[in-house]
């Protein structure tokens, strides 16, 4: 009898320290892990490479920027003290001196001086070179970090949001850079999850593609939440909870102005006014927002929730056009996008108009929108919460897809980007917006609400807003789960 205890109390000692053990390596049972089912895919692992949405939601949370979002979406200050403006040409910025990596080294005024110049060198392999190139030079002068612009550029707050990681992790893609908000990875598995820790909370991120199969694995306790994708049918279940938020963009439909037959604004006109935003709206259960002239800088959604304005809707004849159906082009993997293609192709066709749709994988897809390969198109703008006018409506804009050329256009964007005053620049877009609308180079589209779905063992907490370099996971450490 004697023995036998003797062999329990090994055991039971034996299960305590391999518990230990595990929890220090972060290998704690499933009990303690939050598990997030997630829509995408981590393809970098350095943060200055995140061109995605998917690998920026995962990243960005992990590293101090100089500036970052409050949940409304507002800039507000993160390794920053203190900024103010010398003159319209020089910005600085006294650097907090709290913030340390993983590894205890502190976030220095030099470190953030390396990041920038590497942001803004052109021969790096930075993929946003380009749009830094408003900078002049950077340099430190004691405690200070001074910005000289080559021009006054409004919009420069919001392109220092991106990590400040330390300097032996710069351009380098194959392995994460340390931390400096605490976090430890964990693991990585291509294609399948990432898992990180901070302090005795693991997160683990589990890639996923088809939504039922996310579904029921929420429902039966297999993944505490799923986030970023947009149910359109209800969820009757008492375990599970959910919280919506809105993405800095907006669904279209692209004209190729190059192309003979969408030259004719009066065509164009013709299809707007053939379509029907309620239907779509229900096809979304009504759950949407809406802009038909978005001045792009923040609170631009303030007070533009979707509504629907039917008296401005125009009944035209049938009839058809050139005989030859129209095209629209769409990326295979977005279910939003083929919904939206299919209830624009029936509308059009009440309007005479043959719509065919073009279904292609993302790579092809993107390859034919920028090169004009395209008659229509539906894609989407996450915008930034000031981003540069330039880039999307300028006759050298790289996502300018319909290829609106407006001289009148150009100079209202160069006069918005260098008024550093809110209110003036404010007018100035509200007036570009109107001209361009007017030219309907595209047609924007009511865009549905994402959602978080979760289980109510989980205390969450995520932004309302974010924009293009912003993250749903921005406040993942504070997460709970009982």
């Amino acid at each position: 009898m004697r023995k036998r205890w003797i062999f329990i109390i090994f055991f039971l000692v034996l299960f305590v320290l391999s518990n230990c053990y595990f929890e220090k390596r972060g290998e704690v049972s499933d009990n303690k892990i939050i598990k997030i089912a997630f829509f995408g895919k981590l393809l970098q692992k350095n943060p200055h490479f995140a061109t995605d949405m998917s690998s920026t939601f995962l990243l960005y949370p992990l590293y101090h920027s100089l500036f970052t979002y409050d949940e409304n979406g507002k800039i507000v200050k993160d390794l920053v003290k203190e900024y103010f403006w010398e003159n319209h040409l020089t910005l600085i910025l006294k650097i907090r001196k709290d913030f340390h990596y993983t590894d205890g080294e502190r976030i220095t005024e030099k470190q953030v001086m390396e990041n920038l110049k590497y942001f803004s060198n052109p021969q790096r392999n930075f993929p946003f070179s380009s749009e830094y190139d408003f900078i002049k030079n950077i340099e430190v002068y004691e405690n200070r970090v001074i910005i000289n612009l080559k021009y006054p550029f409004s919009p420069v707050l919001s392109y220092l949001t991106i990590p400040i990681i330390q300097k032996k992790f710069l351009g380098d893609t194959s392995k994460f850079p340390l931390s400096s908000k605490g976090f430890e990875i964990i693991s990585y598995k291509r294609g399948s999850s990432f898992t990180v820790k901070k302090g005795k909370k693991l997160f683990k991120f589990i890639f996923v593609k088809d939504k039922m199969t996310a579904l029921l694995k929420l429902k039966r306790g297999g993944v505490d939440l799923i986030a970023g994708y947009k149910y359109r049918q209800p969820l009757n279940d008492s375990d599970i909870l959910q919280k919506r938020y809105k993405m800095n963009m907006l669904y279209y439909l692209v004209f190729n102005l190059r192309d003979k037959r969408l030259k004719d604004i009066f065509l164009r006109k013709k299809i707007k006014g053939c379509l029907n935003f309620s239907t779509i709206a229900e096809a979304f259960k009504g759950d949407v927002y809406y802009s038909e002239y978005p001045v792009l800088i923040p609170g631009f959604f303030e007070g533009w929730e979707y509504k629907i304005k039917e008296e401005n809707r125009r009944k035209f004849q049938q009839g058809d056009f050139n005989g030859s159906p129209f095209s629209i082009l769409i990326n295979s993997e977005s279910g939003v996008k083929r919904l939206y293609s299919t209830i624009i192709k029936e509308q059009l066709k009440s309007c005479g108009i043959k719509v065919k749709i073009i279904s292609l994988e993302y790579a092809s897809y993107l390859k034919r929108l920028k090169g004009g390969a395209f008659e229509m198109a539906i894609g989407g703008y996450v915008f930034d919460s000031d981003p540069n006018q330039r880039d999307i409506w300028h006759s050298n804009g790289a996502v300018n897809y319909a290829g609106l050329k407006d001289e009148s256009v150009n100079i209202l964007i160069e006069k918005g980007i260098k008024e550093i005053n809110f209110s003036v620049r404010k007018k100035i877009y509200t007036t570009l917006y109107s001209k361009i609308m007017g030219k309907i180079p595209l047609i924007f589209l009511p865009t549905p609400y994402f959602k978080v779905y979760y289980r109510k063992n989980l205390k969450i907490k995520i932004p309302s807003l974010l924009h293009s370099n912003s993250s749903l996971f921005q406040y993942i450490d504070s997460w709970e789960k009982f």
